[in-house]
């Protein structure tokens, strides 16, 4: 019996006040609100309360209403006027009182059950379409495969997991210039004493261990210095330079990494000066004679520049009258891009451009892959990528070039992709997912 509930009275049809209360401590003589009201949303709670509603129902049937009894279950609303349209007296009861509760719960879990199975239906829609081969990847791609650039060379990551080299050194690019990787990307900061050094921030972290998170804060003595502890050599821009330039790749792209409270001023010049420097080498072949006084400055036709800031991109685009490759970045992983626009393509944007550089998860879209190819003219780059689900979508998405950690993975998930073509295992794949 609930609490405060009147109890009937034998033999009669009134009811008599319940019993007074026993001697036992009042903290357990009745349930707290809480506890009563998760009593009768729970399934219990619902079944009890519609099984006495029922009884009642059935009692009111025998006996006619306002008979001898009266009813047990009065659901606690307000009395509705005797004017106007009203609904059935059962149905209009049931519903105020536990079938109220129940339909919201079965309204509630029918819309969760319905997005779930939507979510899973979808993915599986997904996952089952990126398993094949675009007809457009066949067609166009079977000899002119999307450009790999193995993003800080060819490499074992920041901890070295497999005992290769440390990102972004010299050893890193001449590993992936022996494995015949077409492309590279250089990332380049400037240190607190104005050197150019190839070290990403999350590479710098690992060799100081969280200690530094900005370039721009510690000096190259010091930077080498924790590196020396780690066993790695880091290689100033000089120097990778020297390795990666005129030496058969495709194409080399110098990411520069300008930070926003140091500032950009005179990084791009101090990047032109680094690249087209005074040409005294002989790997190209027919080495110069020492009596030989020319020196002539190197020439870079396979470099592409790009950055995260519009205004240092278009101090490239106008140097040396615009003869440079130059790219902008399409990014939305942080407000601050946001805000300044950089999610978006746009002809406002660094005029004269040569490509874009495309936040892996915005290039799945085919619309933006389009857009940036046929209304801009602009070659997409998607970065960075190591997951081989997502290399085989943006390779039907025609892609020009994919940015990976591990170059290995995406070449051959190339190479597979290949050879499904030629076993014909390839539908056309031209909607919106």
């Amino acid at each position: 019996m609930y609490p405060n509930q009147r109890q009937r009275v034998r033999g009669g049809g009134g009811y008599a006040p319940s019993a007074a209360p026993s001697s036992r401590p009042s903290s357990s003589s009745s349930p707290s609100m809480f506890s009563r009201g998760v009593a009768l949303i729970s399934p219990r709670g619902i079944l009890n309360q519609s099984r006495r509603f029922f009884d009642d129902y059935r009692r009111e049937r025998s006996f006619g209403f306002g008979g001898r009894r009266q009813r047990r279950y009065r659901p606690l609303l307000a009395r509705e006027e005797d004017t106007g349209f009203q609904p059935p007296k059962f149905l209009s009861s049931w519903l105020r009182g536990p079938g109220g509760v129940l339909l919201l719960f079965s309204i509630v879990s029918l819309w969760f059950t319905m997005r779930t199975l939507d979510q899973f239906t979808h993915q599986t829609h997904i996952d089952k379409r990126d398993k094949h081969v675009s007809r457009r990847f066949c067609e166009e791609r079977n000899e002119r495969m999307p450009l790999i650039c193995a993003h800080g060379g060819l490499h074992g990551g920041v901890g070295q997991e497999r005992g290769a080299s440390f990102p972004n050194t010299v050893s890193a690019f001449v590993a992936a210039s022996r494995e015949g990787f077409e492309c590279v990307e250089v990332d380049v900061s400037r240190t607190r004493d104005n050197e150019l050094v190839c070290l990403h921030s999350r590479e710098l972290k690992a060799i100081t261990n969280n200690k530094f998170d900005r370039v721009q804060d510690v000096t190259l003595d010091v930077i080498r210095m924790h590196a020396k502890k780690k066993g790695v050599w880091i290689s100033t821009f000089k120097e990778v330079v020297d390795q990666v330039v005129n030496r058969g790749f495709k194409q080399v792209t110098i990411d520069v990494k300008d930070d926003p409270k140091a500032g950009w001023s005179g990084l791009p010049e101090q990047i032109f000066e680094t690249v087209f420097a005074e040409d005294n080498s002989n790997h190209n072949g027919g080495g110069r004679s020492s009596h030989n006084k020319h020196i002539s400055k190197r020439s870079c036709e396979e470099c592409v520049y790009w950055g995260k800031t519009d205004a240092m991109l278009r101090k490239f685009i106008e140097f040396d009258g615009g003869k440079h490759k130059v790219g902008y970045t399409v990014a939305n992983f942080s407000h601050e891009l946001r805000d300044e626009g950089y999610n978006e393509l746009s002809v406002n944007r660094p005029l004269g451009a040569y490509c874009v550089a495309v936040q892996s998860e915005m290039a799945e879209e085919e619309k933006l892959v389009r857009d940036a190819n046929e209304k801009l003219g602009l070659k997409t780059f998607a970065w960075t990528v190591n997951d081989a689900r997502r290399v085989r979508k943006l390779a039907n998405n025609n892609i020009d070039g994919i940015v990976t950690d591990d170059p290995l993975i995406v070449r051959n998930v190339f190479e597979k992709m290949r050879r499904d073509c030629l076993r014909g295992s390839h539908h056309v794949r031209d909607e919106r997912l």
